[in-house]
């Protein structure tokens, strides 16, 4: 700053700024007969400012001061833009960008890209003085948008963007790598290669029984004849020497069947006032249901066939929580019956109430995502913290449409379905979901925590919280597999009775009869065999 100087008593100036409306305040002090300033720092970038000065002298003890000189406006610099950005495909996934640091003021650069014809861009941030990064989660053989710009957090200005520069990502493959599957069931799936001109080589490794692979098609097809969680190498050798290696993850279920006739039972001969007993022990099995547990509500109880050899990880965090009773006595805090946002759960494992009031469940350490089972009406999966796929643990949610299926197969790479509720158990669920909700703030420990969609079970969601209303969970245990009858086709030959895994069969009078034993799954599909019983 520069000014003349028409006092030759002064002892000295001061020098005052403010911005925008605000106050002046002193911006320095400076001594007799200054006519100027060194440089002055300390100011927010691409920000108006106002100056003015005045002199002073000191009288006795008292300081006097001029007039105000007039008010000087000046504006601060923007940042300078970053330059020589350049880029190139580091993977069939990434991009690396270098650029030069024009400025020695930013706080902050941000990169952005696009894929070339899409509309948003997403951003990354980087810290003040780097000039290196690498773009992640990209698709393979894509061309991508780049720019960078510096940016200074105490005054939020931004330098303008460096020109916009395309980079492509190297060859590789892409689609879906947890693509539905079921046991004894058609399957195909085409291995996409962004760039097919460029492929050397395709090589796959790992494929479960009943499938096969066709070099020539790029394709893997057939009827699977195994089930559980297989995983396939896909190698692919581009002409460039690279070579790309993706796995794909095949969660093979089975589709609800019949139960099925393990051992035929042996013919039994009684007498006519005796009693000969019969396990049923290893006659029949129900190979779509390895395990599965009955969640016990205040509106009625659904089963949870579990996919223990699908989602091994997630299944045996879930046990856990049912083995140590966590979640007996919680309640569902969230039921959402939104079809256009693509989204129709109730969610329960999260929260607890009782004499003490609200709680939350004690959880576990976080379990693995296992993706790869559609999240289709019926299914139940777990629940997980947004932008961070293998967080879920204690919550889970029963989806009560198909439509999730669009939006959370994908979303957070893709929600985990661990089992199934039966048909019959699906009303329970649906009663639920038809609930009035209401968002509620409670008191869990020393931290009052909203709730939001929670069921009320009444005709209207009340204002204030009400605790009787809750859809409560008063148990999960284990739900038996199968279900037993027994009748004998003569009673007057003789009777049968089940207790447990053992049929009770009592001679009445001489003669033959059969007695017919049926197997009924938790999906209702039974299975009947006949036990060849002679009174001599």
């Amino acid at each position: 700053f520069k000014w003349k100087d028409t006092s030759s008593i002064e002892s000295g100036f001061e020098l005052e700024r403010k911005v925008g409306t605000g106050v002046f305040d002193l911006q320095g002090t400076l001594g007799a007969n200054a006519s100027s300033t060194t440089p002055v720092n300390g100011f927010l970038l691409d920000t108006a400012y106002q100056f003015r000065l005045r002199a002073f002298r000191f009288v006795g003890t008292e300081k006097v001061y001029s007039d105000y000189s007039n008010i000087f406006s000046a504006k601060s610099t923007t940042l300078p833009a970053p330059t020589s950005i350049a880029g190139k495909g580091a993977s069939d996934s990434s991009i690396n960008l270098t650029w030069k640091d024009a400025s020695a003021r930013e706080t902050s650069f941000e990169i952005e890209h696009r894929e070339v014809g899409t509309f948003a861009f997403t951003t990354a941030s980087v810290s003040a003085n780097t000039q290196t990064y690498t773009i992640p989660n990209l698709k393979p053989g894509k061309s991508y948008e780049c720019r960078v710009r510096a940016a200074d957090f105490f005054s939020g200005a931004k330098s303008s963007y460096t020109p916009v520069i395309q980079v492509l990502t190297k060859d590789g493959i892409s689609g879906d790598m947890h693509p539905p599957i079921f046991y004894q069931s058609s399957f195909v799936y085409d291995v996409v290669i962004s760039r097919a001109s460029a492929l050397s080589n395709l090589a796959v490794t790992g494929l479960p029984a009943g499938l096969v692979f066709d070099p020539t098609l790029r394709k893997i097809s057939g009827i699977p004849t195994e089930d559980g969680v297989k995983s396939v190498s896909l190698q692919a050798t581009f002409n460039d020497t690279s070579v790309v290696t993706r796995t794909l993850v095949l969660r093979i279920i089975r589709p609800p069947a019949a139960p099925l006739i393990v051992e035929s039972f042996t013919p039994v001969e009684v007498t006519a006032s005796g009693s000969s007993n019969v396990s049923l022990i290893g006659k029949f099995s129900d190979p779509d249901t390895t395990s599965a547990v009955r969640i016990a509500t205040s509106m009625g109880n659904f089963d949870i066939i579990l996919y223990s050899l699908a989602t091994p990880l997630t299944v045996d965090n879930f046990l856990d929580y049912v083995d140590a009773t966590r979640y007996d006595n919680t309640f569902f805090h969230r039921s959402v019956a939104s079809l256009s946002d693509s989204l129709s759960i109730i969610q329960g494992g999260g929260y607890g109430h009782g004499a003490g009031g609200f709680t939350s469940v004690s959880k576990n350490a976080s379990v693995a995502n296992e993706p790869g089972i559609s999240n289709l009406e019926g299914t139940v999966a777990m629940a997980k913290v947004g932008g961070s796929p293998n967080s879920a643990t204690s919550e889970f949610f029963v989806n009560v449409s198909d439509v999730n299926a669009s939006n959370l197969d994908e979303q957070n790479e893709g929600f985990t379905v661990f089992g199934r509720v039966p048909d019959a158990g699906m009303a329970v669920v649906s009663a639920i979901n038809g609930l009035p909700t209401n968002n509620y703030q409670v008191q869990i420990g020393s931290n009052l925590r909203t709730l939001e969609s929670v069921p009320m079970n009444a005709a209207e969601a009340p204002a204030v919280m009400d605790s009787n209303l809750l859809v409560k969970v008063t148990s999960v245990t284990a739900a038996p597999i199968l279900q037993y009858e027994a009748l004998s086709q003569n009673l007057g030959v003789a009777t049968a009775s089940i207790s447990g895994t053992i049929i009770a069969i009592n001679g009445v009078a001489s003669g033959s009869t059969t007695v017919r034993v049926k197997a009924t799954d938790l999906d209702g599909t039974s299975t009947t065999q006949d036990i060849a019983v002679t009174v001599p």
